[in-house]
C-alpha cells in the first residue's frame, strides 16, 4: 500500500512539473515536422535550467532527427526548387544554431555531434547565395514587389559571410527602389483646427516610424489621401429606467408548538400534551423601487482614405467609415416601498453617481482609432519586405 502511495505521489509531482508539459508539446511539434520550433522551445527551457534531464533527453532525440530531415530536404530540392532549397538551408542553419545557443552545462550532458564551424559558414554562404538568386529572378512589377525583392536581398545580406560586393550592391539598389515616399494629403470638412493638426502629426510620425517610408511630396512615389469630416461630440446624456423589484430574506420567529409525548404509568401508556416554544425559519419577500441611470457620451467623425502608387495609379488600400467612440457608465439608486413599516429601509444600498470621460479625453480616444486605422495599412504594406520563412 505504501509503495502505491509513493508511486502516485511521484507521478503527481512529475505531471505537475511545468517542463513535463513543455517537453510533451515539443515532441508533438516535432512529430508534425517542425523541428526548428520544437528545438527552440527546448532551448528556452535549458537556458533557465541547463540540467533538466527530461529536456536534455528530448533535445538529444529531436536534434538529430531535425538535422537529418533538413539535410535530406537540401538534397531533394537542390537544382530543382530554389525556394524549397533555401528554406531547407535556413531550417538546417536554425537547428544547428540551437545547439550553439545551449548553455555549456547542457552541451556537456548530451551526446550530439557538434556541427563543424566550417559547415556553419558553408551553409550561411549557400543560404546567402540562394536568396541572392531568388532576388535576381524576382520580377518587381509594382511597389509591393519592390518591397519583397528588397526582402530577399536583405536575407542575402544577413548571411553574407564573405561580404560579397554584388550582394551588397543589389541590397543597396533594391533598398533605394523600395523606399516609400509619401505625398500625404489630408482634407477636412467640419473638423476643427486642433483635431486636424494633431491627426496629421500622428500620421506623419507613423509613416516615418517605418524603415523605408518617409513623407516627401516632391519625390513621392506613393499618394496617401485622407478625408476627415463631421467631427461631432455629444455631451453626456442621462437616461433613467425605474421599476419595482424584490428579494427574499430568510428570517426566524418563535412559535408555540404542540408536542404529544407518551409515558408508561402503572403499565399503561398515557399521552401527555405539551406546548413549547420553537424557532422556525420563514421567507419574506421585500419589495423596493429602483432607478437605473445610464450616462453616455459620444465622439465620432467620418474618415475615407486611399493609398495608391503614383505611377499608374495602382490602388494599394482604401476604405470609408465612421469612426466612433462611446463611453457609457451606469449606476442604480434604491428606495423602499412602505408596505410593512419594519421593511421600510431593508433594500439594497444605492450606488454613487458615475462619470464619463471629459470631452478632451474622448476626442483623444476617437482620434487614436482613426490614426490606428491608417497605421494598420502602413504596417500591412511594410510587411511585404519581411520574408517569413
Amino acid at each position: 500500500m505504501k509503495k502505491k502511495i509513493v508511486f502516485l505521489l511521484s507521478l503527481i509531482l512529475i505531471l505537475s512539473s511545468c517542463t513535463y508539459f513543455q517537453v510533451r508539446d515539443a515532441y508533438k511539434i516535432a512529430e508534425k515536422g517542425d523541428y526548428t520550433k520544437s528545438l527552440y522551445s527546448l532551448l528556452n527551457i535549458l537556458k533557465n535550467d541547463p540540467n533538466d534531464r527530461r529536456t536534455l533527453d528530448a533535445f538529444e532525440l529531436i536534434y538529430p532527427e531535425g538535422e537529418r530531415k533538413y539535410y535530406d530536404n537540401i538534397e531533394m530540392t537542390k537544382d530543382r526548387d530554389i525556394e524549397g532549397y533555401t528554406k531547407a538551408l535556413l531550417n538546417l542553419l536554425r537547428v544547428q544554431e540551437t545547439y550553439f545557443a545551449l548553455p555549456e552545462a547542457s552541451k556537456n550532458q548530451i551526446a550530439i555531434i557538434k556541427p563543424p564551424f566550417e559547415e556553419q559558414t558553408s551553409i550561411k554562404r549557400e543560404t546567402s547565395d540562394s536568396f541572392y538568386k531568388i532576388g535576381n529572378s524576382f520580377l518587381a512589377t509594382n511597389y509591393e514587389d519592390k518591397l519583397r525583392k528588397f526582402g530577399f536581398y536583405s536575407e542575402a545580406k544577413k548571411y553574407n559571410v564573405d561580404n560579397r560586393k554584388d550582394i551588397l550592391n543589389k541590397y543597396n539598389e533594391s533598398r533605394k527602389n523600395a523606399e516609400g515616399r509619401f505625398n500625404l494629403e489630408i482634407s477636412r470638412s467640419k473638423v476643427n483646427d486642433q483635431f486636424f493638426s494633431r491627426f496629421r502629426t500622428v500620421v506623419q510620425n507613423d509613416i516615418k516610424s517605418y524603415p523605408l517610408f518617409s513623407v516627401n511630396k516632391e519625390r513621392a512615389n506613393l499618394d496617401l489621401k485622407i478625408d476627415l469630416a463631421n467631427l461631432k461630440y455629444t455631451p453626456p446624456t442621462v437616461q433613467m429606467f425605474s421599476g419595482i423589484d424584490s428579494y427574499f430574506e430568510t428570517r426566524t420567529r418563535t412559535v408555540i408548538k404542540r408536542i404529544v409525548e407518551e409515558e408508561v404509568v402503572n403499565g399503561q401508556v398515557i399521552e401527555k400534551v405539551k406546548y413549547v416554544p420553537v424557532e422556525e425559519e420563514y421567507e419574506v419577500e421585500i419589495f423596493y423601487r429602483y432607478e437605473r441611470y445610464v450616462k453616455t457620451t459620444v465622439a465620432e467623425y467620418d474618415i475615407s482614405y486611399i493609398l495608391k502608387e503614383r505611377k499608374g495609379s495602382r490602388e494599394l488600400a482604401s476604405d470609408s467609415k465612421i469612426i466612433r467612440y462611446v463611453d457609457e457608465v451606469d449606476w442604480t439608486k434604491y428606495y423602499p416601498l412602505t408596505i410593512f413599516p419594519r421593511d421600510m429601509y431593508r433594500f439594497p444600498v444605492s450606488e454613487p453617481e458615475r462619470f464619463v470621460m471629459e470631452k478632451d479625453e474622448i476626442i483623444n480616444r476617437v482620434l487614436d482609432i482613426g490614426t490606428s486605422e491608417i497605421n494598420r495599412e502602413l504596417e500591412k504594406l511594410d510587411s511585404n519586405r519581411i520574408i517569413g520563412w
